[in-house]
């Protein structure tokens, strides 16, 4: 009984099996054959390793034909590629130009990376106009990277006159999606009341989603909140457990607000 049904389950799966192989096929062959699009699945096939054996070296090649083919997909990813050194050797103005051609056909992404390189003067001449510029498209877009980095524009005056109201309002856009970073700043903007009425118990809240994501900024601060008891009651539990989560990760302050606790001594300012 065993025999047959390990044969019936053979024989089930046979059939996917061989479609797998047959779609993987017919994809590079289509990719071979000079189809934009099935050389950037091929791509993702080796960049992800499904079907076939992970190797970058295959991903990129097949990225970049499908890239020279116009895909806009595999031309943002080429920057990408080109920015980390995957299956390339790192090269930042190819970076730059792939992707440029991406952002000027509105991927969001790309625009995101090239915002990136005119802030840090990668392949291009640092801008921060430039910068701030495409990083607004892409945040206009949704992309919660960018709308992070817009929201740190305004923050800190790059590229734009500061403005804590609009920086809370791309840093919170941010945040809803889940970004960690953008939830550390608009804990921070709740708390010290920095473009938004101050709200210690919202600033608590955002901090706390941050720090549950390992953001060892983020668990100082909250460590801190339960330690002064501003925004949540006071808890020295909890105060050390997330001093001492920071402090796990080599934060300077999470390890010092361990000592303080342990020591019992007073806070500081």
């Amino acid at each position: 009984m065993r025999k047959s049904l390990f044969i019936l389950a053979i024989s089930l799966l046979l059939p996917l099996f061989c479609y797998a192989q047959e779609s993987f096929e017919s994809i590079k062959n289509k990719a071979q054959n000079g189809d934009a699009a099935a050389q950037f699945k091929l791509a993702e096939a080796y960049y992800d390793g499904e079907g076939v054996e992970e190797d970058l070296t295959k991903a990129a090649y097949w990225y970049k034909k499908s890239a020279e083919n116009g895909y806009v997909q595999a031309q943002s990813k080429m920057s990408v590629l080109y920015y980390a050194g995957q299956g390339v050797e790192t090269d930042y103005k190819q970076t730059v130009y792939w992707a440029r051609k991406a952002a000027e056909k509105n991927d969001a992404k790309a625009q995101l990376m090239l915002g990136f390189c005119y802030v840090k003067g990668y392949g291009v001449e640092e801008d921060e106009e430039k910068a701030f510029y495409w990083w607004k498209k892409s945040a206009e877009q949704g992309e919660y990277g960018a709308e992070y980095y817009l929201g740190t524009c305004y923050s800190d005056g790059i590229g734009v006159d500061e403005d804590e109201e609009q920086a809370f309002y791309w840093y919170k856009k941010s945040a809803e999606k889940g970004y960690d970073e953008a939830q550390l700043k608009l804990g921070q903007a709740y708390y010290e009341g920095k473009g938004v009425e101050k709200d210690e118990k919202q600033g608590v809240y955002w901090l706390k989603k941050a720090a549950e994501q390992d953001n060892a900024e983020a668990q100082v601060m909250i460590g801190y909140a339960y330690y002064e008891g501003k925004g949540v009651a006071k808890d020295l539990k909890q105060a050390t457990y997330w001093a001492k989560k920071a402090a796990e990760q080599g934060n300077t302050w999470g390890q010092m607000l361990l000592e303080i606790i342990e020591e019992g001594g007073d806070k500081t300012e």
